[in-house]
């Protein structure tokens, strides 16, 4: 186990560093950035796979950063960025997911969908137990989400239908 927390604290500790230099920066570097930090920070050779680090609407491209589509669009202020990035040491493999607004502060719209997820994500995470499938947090967090997105306003009808 001790392996699996020195993996996942790579990402994790770059995640808490990366705020302060794209919001000063304003540049697609986020992946560099975490290359280097996996390397010489936390030791590692090789990443998990290619770090994904979408800013505006590249950060609602699946899989954007890939050698057809690299990662190249400059932050702009008011973008969310989206950073999908893991680090492979010993065999081991970490994969860290997070969204962020790049300025530092969501839009009202973005700290809805922002919060929305993250409540669909909790209540998957309160739920997850020996026993429980797949599908079934995968339905949860489907009815969370509706829930919230008609509670905004964005949806209407039964959530259950």
């Amino acid at each position: 186990m001790d392996w699996i927390y020195f993996i996942f604290r790579i990402p994790k500790d770059y995640n808490n560093k990366k705020y302060s230099h794209i919001k000063k920066k304003k540049k697609n570097s986020g992946e560099s950035l975490f290359l280097h930090h996996a390397y010489s920070v936390g030791g590692c050779r090789h990443a998990s796979y290619t770090c994904i680090c979408g800013s505006g609407t590249n950060s609602s491209i699946l899989h954007y950063g890939h050698a057809g589509a690299p990662n190249s669009k400059p932050v702009q202020d008011g973008d969310l960025c989206l950073f999908d990035m893991g680090a492979n040491y010993c065999g081991y493999a970490a994969d860290i997911t997070c969204t962020f607004p790049a300025n530092g502060k969501f839009t009202d719209d973005q700290k809805f969908i922002y919060n929305a997820v993250l409540d669909a994500r909790n209540a998957v995470t309160e739920s997850a137990r020996d026993g429980v499938s797949w599908v079934d947090m995968h339905k949860l967090a489907g009815r969370v989400l509706l829930q919230r997105l008609k509670e905004g306003g964005m949806l209407k009808g039964d959530v259950e239908e």
